[in-house]
């Protein structure tokens, strides 16, 4: 599988700048969930250019039952640079629908633990990366049952 390339959102706002004086900026469609996009259009020759820059979610996830009422989360960063922190979601059905549980907030932290749940009921959780109102899509998914 190929990854398409992504462009950092910090060499973007530079080159919008440095072009500031040729070019107009604009927002001329919404981004795709989980993307950062700018329009630009060059009045000399009307040539447009959409540029996103795409949040990419957390990998490997995995979950540890610690003791009856809690489970340990750990994965693997993701790759997108802007990133600030993560989103975790929890469901006590298979695929979801996964309801907000908590932030983990200030990057290189990969890890979260979660509390006061019922023994015996089995979990699954997702993850996603965040930066400002934007998230990415689902980690994989991982389960636990404490108990």
């Amino acid at each position: 599988m190929t990854r398409a390339h992504r462009l950092d959102p910090y060499r973007l706002l530079l080159a919008v700048l440095a072009l500031a004086s040729l070019a107009t900026l604009a927002l001329r469609e919404t981004p795709a969930p989980g993307t950062l996009g700018a329009f630009v259009a060059d009045e000399a020759n009307a040539a447009n250019l959409f540029a996103t820059a795409t949040l990419e979610p957390p990998e490997d996830l995995a979950a540890t039952v610690v003791d009856a009422t809690t489970v340990d989360l750990a994965w693997t960063a993701t790759v997108s640079a802007f990133s600030e922190g993560y989103d975790v979601y929890r469901s006590e059905v298979l695929g979801g629908p996964y309801a907000y549980v908590d932030s983990v907030v200030g990057l290189p932290t990969t890890a979260y633990q979660d509390g006061g749940l019922t023994p015996g009921t089995t979990y699954y959780y997702v993850v996603r990366a965040t930066y400002q109102s934007w998230a990415s899509g689902d980690s994989g998914e991982t389960s636990a049952q404490p108990n």
